[in-house]
């Protein structure tokens, strides 16, 4: 186990992919148009799963009456940040990226509020991030307002509508661009092509995607599979990244490793398989991440 005690100092090195040179206001663009992304996606999201159920069907899912209201306002929360983010963008009298072809799981509206939570729960990883990155002090700022009402979205979704833990650890997770991008390709069908050169370095050359195979108990034997790497042939760990820790296993035979108990009511953890039981960066990254809950009751202490 990890500590990431030092937190505050140690966050650049957590974040960044390798050492770059200090950044331009092009750059910072570059991030904007990287939040961008992410929210068209979000956007994206809410708009298809609103327009797919009615609230005749979140009733019928048992939902409690005012939760499609509550979604609508996310909903516009989304927009705003979309189209907040393409004024600043445009201002600078830069081009923005352009949405990307999205397939959502929205089998049901239980389904729609369960990947709601993992939509907000990296679009909040995505902004702490990307922090980090940004030279400009107002840009900064509106990251941070914009990253506020993502976990506070991301807290209301699990806790009131799923009965779960209001939040995680102490600390949430910062993942890279190319991090997030990989996470959300379980999402995303194609972009744009002009997309990928108004995006960070990198953002879209995405890592190998990662599945975990059934559930997962601390302590207990568990299994991921990503392709095209032969794991038993390499020495590799799988690192679950919780906001306070870094918990790693050995990789063993057919993507088999023992659970740390550490994970335990971490509520969200990142997953990766890296080639060193060492702090994730992109340079270590074999597989991942993916997003895995260790959930627990909202009325559990």
């Amino acid at each position: 186990m990890r500590l990431l005690s030092i937190f505050a100092a140690a966050l650049p090195a957590l974040v960044r992919a390798s050492p770059t040179p200090r950044w331009t206001d092009h750059d910072d663009i570059a991030i904007l148009n990287f939040e961008l992304a992410v929210e068209q996606l979000e956007n994206a999201f809410y708009c298809q799963g609103l327009e797919k159920f009615s609230q005749e069907d979140f009733a019928r899912a048992r939902l409690p009456r005012y939760t499609r209201g509550r979604f609508e306002q996310i909903r516009h929360h989304e927009h705003f940040h979309e189209e907040f983010l393409e004024t600043a963008i445009r201002a600078a009298k830069e081009a923005t990226v352009q949405p990307c072809n999205y397939t959502f799981p929205l089998h049901t509206p239980r389904s729609f509020v369960r990947n709601a939570v993992d939509v907000e729960t990296i679009s909040e990883s995505a902004y702490i991030g990307a922090m980090d990155r940004l030279q400009r002090n107002d840009f900064r700022v509106a990251d941070a307002a914009i990253l506020g009402v993502e976990a506070r979205q991301a807290s209301w979704i699990h806790s009131a509508i799923e009965h779960l833990n209001p939040w995680n650890t102490a600390l949430d997770v910062p993942l890279t661009p190319r991090q997030v991008w990989t996470i959300l390709q379980r999402y995303i069908e194609s972009c744009p092509s002009d997309n990928a050169k108004l995006l960070p370095p990198r953002t879209t050359d995405t890592f190998e995607q990662l599945k975990v195979v059934g559930r997962l108990h601390p302590g207990q034997r568990g299994q991921v599979r990503f392709h095209e790497i032969h794991y038993e042939e390499e020495c590799l760990f799988v690192i679950f990244k919780t906001g306070v820790s870094e918990l790693s296993a050995r990789l063993g035979k057919h993507g088999y490793f023992v659970v740390p108990e550490g994970v335990k009511n971490t509520g969200a953890d990142y997953i990766f398989v890296t080639r060193k039981d060492s702090a994730v960066t992109d340079d270590n990254i074999v597989a991942g991440p993916t997003l895995y809950m260790f959930s627990y009751g909202s009325n559990v202490y």
